[in-house]
């Protein structure tokens, strides 16, 4: 503590600096203990920004879905621009396809919109792969805690993949659409799951089945479609190489 105290190295190199009639300032001792303990609150705070008091596992441990996807109320205001948008392609999947959990009316970005047509598209080209996909908005029932500091992240997507060759090995991919005004507030998501993919513990056995838990590292965007379903292929081989 004498250390911390006198030491030029903590508290023993800092000064602080007082202005006005420095007799004034004798006579009152309580001002000299009211500077010494902002600039101890001050320290401590910044201090409190630099520990790191969690980090994410890069162990993931698996759970039924009914366990996770429960029944939740959402409440939309009737003047948001979400409610009152029609996209009929976007409708007729909705209505239409089996992969895509939602069979009644919903209220998404028009990035949402513009990723569900975009996996209905990739999902004609990948059929030949895959045996079964699902895709799932998370309304905010789960989230994945980052590995270095353990902020949480709930991504808006997971994508369920099952392979058509026979191998018991399922993939559960974490998507994330983002608007560009968004993108560099976010940017820690992106890196996050750039490093589910590079780093974590991928293969979860439960039930005599292989899962791999992968993230696309780069958010969806209607602007670079091409780039995120090249990411999106890419991280699927990934996943499939570092099984063998």
């Amino acid at each position: 503590m004498q250390e911390f105290r006198d030491s030029e190295n903590y508290l023993g190199g800092l000064a602080i600096e007082f202005k006005g009639d420095m007799s004034r300032l004798k006579a009152n001792p309580a001002e000299k203990l009211r500077a010494c303990c902002d600039l101890l609150h001050k320290l401590e705070n910044e201090l409190q920004e630099q520990i790191t008091e969690y980090i994410g596992t890069t162990t993931f441990v698996p759970r039924q879905i009914k366990a996770v996807f429960l029944d939740k109320t959402l409440k939309f205001s009737a003047h948001h621009a979400s409610v009152n948008y029609y996209d009929n392609d976007f409708d007729q999947i909705v209505r239409a396809e089996e992969w895509f959990a939602f069979d009644g009316v919903f209220y998404g970005t028009s990035e949402e919109r513009g990723l569900v047509k975009l996996l209905s598209r990739w999902w004609n080209d990948a059929q030949n792969i895959y045996e079964t996909f699902y895709l799932i908005r998370n309304e905010q029932h789960f989230c994945i805690c980052n590995f270095s500091n353990g902020d949480k992240f709930y991504p808006d997507y997971v994508l369920f993949l099952h392979k058509r060759n026979g191998e018991t090995l399922t993939y559960q991919v974490f998507v994330e659409p983002k608007g560009k005004h968004l993108q560099e507030k976010d940017q820690w998501k992106e890196d996050f799951l750039k490093e589910i993919r590079a780093e974590a513990d991928t293969q979860v056995i439960a039930e005599n089945r292989k899962y791999r838990i992968l993230g696309v590292g780069r958010f969806y965007n209607q602007e670079i479609e091409n780039e995120f379903r090249d990411e999106l292929d890419q991280t699927l081989q990934h996943g499939t190489q570092s099984q063998t």
